[in-house]
């Protein structure tokens, strides 16, 4: 009968909960991969039998980039959460402390919404004048000033890109629009909780 042929010739991935398109995806979403290659820039992660992502070196280790090589190898299990979802990639981290996170904070909107609330990051950038610069899913991101640091008694240069780190949420500002009309990001205030993701946030999974 027709139903058998189409049960048939479904794929393993058309009938289980694997991804199969990104369109299916979205950032801070936790999935299960199995590395299909490993390079000193990060490994290549099969999600579904159509669909891959990326994890760089940044991702592969808790805190700074590492070789990938020395922590995973082909064939290996990975347990990933969806960094951002691009048009011709999918960014995946591997950060322990990231992809158990009760919540992510993967929209400006949601920051907005949680004032208050503690989400897990990583370190992307350092500025004497502008203070910690913490990135979270979907590339949103805030900044740690320099005055929040001091008053934790804690040096700028305590933190090596990709550090996972969280952060509780202080407030978010709404700059004034460019001189051409179009609208800035959002400015996350945030203030640091501690740096191995041990604290929760109050969102739920």
């Amino acid at each position: 009968p027709l139903e058998g042929w189409a049960l048939a010739s479904a794929t393993d991935d058309a009938l289980s909960d694997k991804p199969v398109s990104k369109n299916e995806l979205e950032p801070g979403q936790r999935l299960t991969g199995t590395v299909a290659a490993t390079a000193a820039w990060g490994l290549d992660v099969r999600l579904s039998e159509t669909l891959r992502g990326s994890v760089t070196n940044m991702h592969v280790a808790e805190t700074g980039s590492t070789d990938p090589r020395k922590h995973r190898k082909v064939g290996d299990e990975v347990a990933v959460r969806v960094l951002r979802v691009e048009e011709r990639r999918v960014e995946l981290t591997c950060k322990r402390s990231l992809v158990d996170a009760p919540a992510a904070l993967s929209s400006y909107e949601t920051a907005k919404q949680n004032v208050g609330a503690s989400f897990v990051g990583f370190v992307t950038g350092a500025d004497p004048a502008r203070g910690l610069v913490v990135t979270f899913f979907g590339n949103v991101q805030g900044r740690v000033a320099p005055a929040s640091l001091r008053a934790r008694g804690v040096a700028l240069d305590a933190f090596p890109s990709g550090t996972a780190v969280t952060c509780a949420i202080v407030g978010v500002e709404t700059p004034r629009p460019r001189a051409d009309g179009t609208q800035r990001k959002p400015r996350i205030k945030l203030t640091l909780d501690d740096v191995d993701g041990s604290a929760s946030s109050s969102l739920p999974p």
